[in-house]
């Protein structure tokens, strides 16, 4: 049913006189009688006020909720006040005084078409009226016509300070995800323009010559990957899909991180459609890893139409002469990464060698509280790092986090025996972030007790082999 307006009001009974007056004049365009009118404004003051004496002795907040269909009003109060449930006695008039506690039900009854209250556990409680319109009403708006660009003559420029570019960006990213996007701060312009002067983040827009914003990417820069960005914050505006904008974008950003002299660049290619798979392989990146349950189940997308998480994939491109380093892979997977090395054309020596830690760990984790996801880095894993270890995951549990991914720096010798410990700890191996200009990382994630559903990723080429490795090794 379409809500058409909820109110949130504090325990203040001085504020019911505004709700009414909002409630008279709906059910004025609503066409109700006047004694209607005056029962749908009687029936919300008592129940209003019934939640607001009996639910808030301490403070507190209620929702008041209007939804309108074609032929009836319904206006419902929640809230997590105090548990408050009605008497189960019938008001009685005749013997007030032992059955008063019904007598807002039941001025109530006799005021609204129908009413009733409902227990929903964490959320509280609710109690609603409703009210037959007296005339049917036509909800259904015509759809809205997609606009159509003036042209789409592409160009990308970059975006250094100029606010107007700035809002284009920020209008394309809301556009796509609303105030589900990961990372908030770039909605605010000033948040926006310090990233890009600290030169954490390098910003492009896709405009047409009559300036119209036609896509958004940017280069993102982290200490843990030095000297290779994430291609990534991509969106292409609807009317300018299937037009090889977003293709025309990655070239660009290869472009610019090769003329920045970044060793490699890295993106993460959707798992639940092979169209940015494909383009990126089709640009010279390699398959490393995959991200599973990546993005939060209450991200904005077309894809996510069943509120679950969904997966990505790491895609890597390396793009000047790779430094010959040596990586300490875990045994049961020494072969694999060989293979996926390789393939990335990157000068390694390999070790299998087990060094058992002598120093103390350093670790470090943050919490995504909107992605409810957690990061793990492990430079190095000391004699503690078993005990750290499950501080971290335990402080992952107790913030209700869905999915962590931890990285182990494999150029350090006690990498095989931190992967083991993790392992032991409930995280999995999903491939390696490779090529950073510091270290690679191996990755794990730990999905605290979620499946996988392995037939429902979409992967083709080199992913396919990637995700059937993991498969087997998870099972």
């Amino acid at each position: 049913m379409p809500k058409i307006a909820t109110i949130c009001i504090t325990d203040d009974e001085s504020l019911l006189e505004g709700i009414l007056d909002f409630i008279g004049n709906l059910s004025k365009k609503l066409k109700f009688p006047r004694t209607k009118d005056m029962k749908i404004r009687g029936a919300c003051e008592e129940l209003i006020m019934d939640r607001i004496k009996n639910a808030y002795p301490n403070g507190g907040l209620i929702n008041i909720d209007f939804i309108l269909t074609a032929d009836s009003l319904e206006i419902s109060v929640q809230d997590k006040g105090l548990p408050y449930y009605k008497s189960e006695n019938k008001y009685n008039p005749e013997n007030i005084d032992e059955n008063a506690s019904g007598l807002e039900d039941f001025l109530i009854s006799k005021m609204a078409d129908r009413s009733g209250s409902e227990k929903l556990g964490h959320e509280g409680q609710r109690s609603y009226v409703w009210f037959a319109l007296p005339i049917p009403i036509e909800l259904n708006k015509p759809a809205a016509k997609e606009h159509l660009p003036l042209d789409y003559d592409i160009t990308i420029r970059e975006i250094k300070d100029d606010y107007q570019d700035i809002i284009n960006a920020i209008t394309c990213i809301y556009d796509e995800y609303r105030y589900s996007y990961s990372y908030e701060r770039l909605y605010y312009p000033e948040n926006f323009k310090d990233l890009i002067s600290l030169k954490k983040f390098r910003s492009f827009i896709a405009v047409n010559a009559h300036g119209e914003a036609a896509g958004h990417y940017g280069l993102s820069f982290s200490d843990d990957y030095r000297s290779m960005p994430e291609w990534a914050t991509v969106v292409v505006q609807h009317p300018f899909r299937s037009r090889g904008i977003f293709e025309k974008m990655l070239i660009h950003g290869i472009e610019t991180a090769k003329n920045m002299g970044m060793h490699a660049i890295m993106t993460q290619p959707t798992a639940f459609h092979t169209a940015t798979q494909k383009i990126a392989t089709r640009n010279g990146f390699t398959a490393t890893g995959m991200l599973f349950q990546y993005t939060a189940s209450d991200v904005i997308s077309e894809y996510n139409t069943d509120g679950r998480r969904l997966d990505l994939a790491i895609a890597v491109k390396i793009l000047r002469e790779d430094t010959p380093r040596t990586v300490y892979l875990p045994e049961e997977h020494f072969d694999f990464l060989q293979g996926m090395y390789s393939r990335l054309k990157a000068k390694r020596e390999y070790s299998k060698s087990f060094c058992s830690p002598a120093q103390d760990t350093d670790i470090r984790y943050n919490i995504n509280e909107i992605m409810k996801s957690g990061k793990i880095v492990v430079m190095r894993a000391g004699a503690d790092f078993e005990k750290e270890l499950s501080q971290v995951t335990h402080a992952m549990r107790k913030n209700k986090i869905e999915m962590a991914e931890m990285f182990i720096d494999i150029t350090d010798p006690t990498a095989p025996y931190t992967y083991k410990t993790a392992k032991d700890a409930g995280y999995f191996f999903t491939g390696i972030t490779p090529c950073a200009e510091n270290c690679d990382y191996l990755v794990m994630q730990n999905l605290f007790g979620a499946e996988i559903d392995f037939d429902i990723i979409t992967v083709i080429g080199e992913y396919t082999d990637l995700l059937n490795y993991i498969k087997i090794k998870k099972e």
